[in-house]
């Protein structure tokens, strides 16, 4: 877009009074005459480029988040854009969140009129952030939240600061706080499960379409256990290809059946692999990992994650039979 900005500009015989762009959103100033011409220059240098015009209204015209209007003087004022539709309902102050969940929401709204209205519109604006935050059941000390002056000096390294995500429950969870607090750790609140976290997705999947945690079995009775940021089908062809190269370093596959006697018989059982868990993120693949390996007679190479000793008890849980008492 920058390249492509330069040509427009460059090519054209009258240059805009003003341009601004963010991505493929521009704000121009030109005169109305021209206006045509210059769409039909833009339009014409690429093929799949094609761009739309939008006029003023009444000497007003939105601009992502910015209301530009046209002042009798010629300068310009600026507010926060609401589209016509928006319904001005936010995070209840009420609900069941962490409190500094319920002063973002505040923060972002304040916050975004501060750095967008002009000293003509702040004070309007920010009445009127106070009183959709009052309709959406915030108190009077959150709705009196503003911005504190940055400071310039960061006397603490945060990056090596240790911090634990929970889950907010009241009254228990500030008690929690306080505990880690002692030991130089830092609390972070994550929101309740949404209900569509908590539905199953209508949506089929192709099996083996996905990343995760698999198993591999072997008709000696163990099995291989590994994990995959792509799909289950592509981490199985390359096994596969291991096996027919015989590049034992690529596929603990691939060794097991290098490496074994004369006299066993080792097949195996490509078409009964399967997806133990599906999982997007890394760590959580590699915890799930160690604990499958552990819970399953393997030829794996390594134990992968080292969990800790706290995970004994679970995973030698896991090894027994299923009591229905």
């Amino acid at each position: 877009m920058e390249h492509f900005e330069q040509l427009v500009i460059n090519m054209y015989r009258v240059k805009p009074k003003v341009w601004l762009r963010y991505v493929d959103d521009i704000f121009s100033v030109m005169k109305r005459n021209q206006v045509e011409n210059f769409l039909a220059h833009m339009n014409s240098l690429h093929p799949k480029m094609r761009f739309t015009v939008e006029y003023e209204v009444d000497g007003v015209i939105a601009f992502l988040d910015t209301q530009i209007r046209r002042k009798t003087d010629g300068t310009l004022s600026h507010t926060v854009y609401r589209k016509p539709t928006h319904t001005d309902k936010y995070l209840n102050g009420k609900s069941h969140h962490h409190p500094s969940q319920l002063t973002s929401v505040v923060a972002s709204l304040v916050n975004r009129a501060v750095n967008i209205c002009d000293e003509e519109n702040i004070n309007q604006k920010l009445h009127y952030i106070d009183q959709i935050l009052k309709n959406n059941d915030y108190s009077k000390k959150q709705r009196s939240w503003r911005p504190k002056a940055k400071k310039d000096d960061v006397s603490k390294d945060e990056s090596n600061k240790k911090r634990a995500f929970l889950p907010y429950c009241s009254s228990v969870s500030d008690k929690i706080k306080r505990v880690l607090k002692k030991y130089d750790i830092d609390s972070i609140f994550r929101p309740p499960a949404k209900i569509k976290q908590l539905l199953r997705s209508p949506k089929d999947h192709i099996p083996w379409s996905r990343p995760g945690v698999y198993e591999v079995p072997c008709s000696c009775g163990k099995s291989y256990i590994g994990e995959t940021k792509r799909s289950l089908s592509i981490r199985l062809n390359e096994h596969i290809k291991a096996i027919m190269k015989n590049q034992v370093t690529k596929s603990a596959i691939c060794e097991h059946l290098a490496y074994a006697l004369p006299e066993e018989h080792h097949e195996i059982l490509f078409h009964k692999a399967k997806l133990l868990s599906t999982e997007q993120f890394y760590i959580p693949r590699l915890v799930r990992e160690s604990i499958e390996i552990k819970t399953h007679k393997n030829f794996n190479r390594d134990q992968s994650f080292r969990l800790s000793p706290s995970w004994d008890a679970v995973i030698n849980r896991l090894k027994q039979p299923w009591n229905k008492n």
